[in-house]
Formats: C-alpha cells, structure tokens, sequence
C-alpha cells in the first residue's frame, strides 16, 4: 500500500444486494484531514439506518489508525443528517452557505442523508 493510499478509506455498506450507503475518508497527516483527524469527504445513505452504518465504519476507521477526531460537514438543510451528525457528538466547526434558485429545496431536502464537507 503506498503511503497515499494508506491516508484514504472508501466505504461501501450493503443491505443484501443493494447498495444503501457509500462514503469516502481522509486520514491524518498529509491528507485533507491532516493531523489527528479522520475527515469524510463525502458520504451519501439511502437512510437513517444505512447513513448510521456508514458513520460507525468512518468511525472505526478512525480508531483503527488512531485517530482522535472524525469530521463531517451536512448543510443543516438536509435535516435528517444534520440531526444524526449532532446526536453522535459532531459540533459545528464550520459555517457556509449554499443558495439555491427560487429557495427550492434541490440537493439540500431534509429527507437526504448526504456529508460532503465544502472547506
């Protein structure tokens, strides 16, 4: 394994035959997260179920490499993963804003399981 790729993890969780949730990590030094931290670039569940799969593989990740932070980004627009994020101890670090043509809910629907960090 080269160096770089021993700094990512891609994930990807079944339900039997099907695909429910896939996401991809940045660990430690030299790489997006750098330092002590386990960043999810992007991760996208098709439910609560699936998306909390898909954190628990990001976090054990994290721990397998020693890492002492996992960081993930949700638009609070996206209010089901907002809320998921929050009850598992994530915090706000970052603030943004996405706008959108005549305030239409698009990629942002509350009912959307989506992380994709945009530092």
């Amino acid at each position: 394994m080269s160096p770089a790729s021993a700094r990512l993890g891609a994930y990807i969780v079944w339900d039997a035959a099907q695909l429910v949730a896939l996401g991809v990590c940045h660990c430690g030094g030299g790489s997006e997260a750098g330092g002590d931290a386990c960043y999810i670039k992007f991760g996208a569940a098709r439910s609560e179920l699936s998306f909390e799969a898909l954190l628990d593989s990001c976090e054990t990740l994290a721990a397998s490499k020693n890492l002492k932070r996992v960081i993930a980004g949700a638009n609070a627009g996206r209010e089901m993963a907002w809320k998921r994020l929050i009850a598992r101890g994530f915090r706000s670090d970052f603030q943004g804003v996405a706008m959108q043509r005549h305030n239409d809910p698009g990629y942002n629907r509350p009912d959307t399981y989506i992380i994709d960090d945009w530092r």
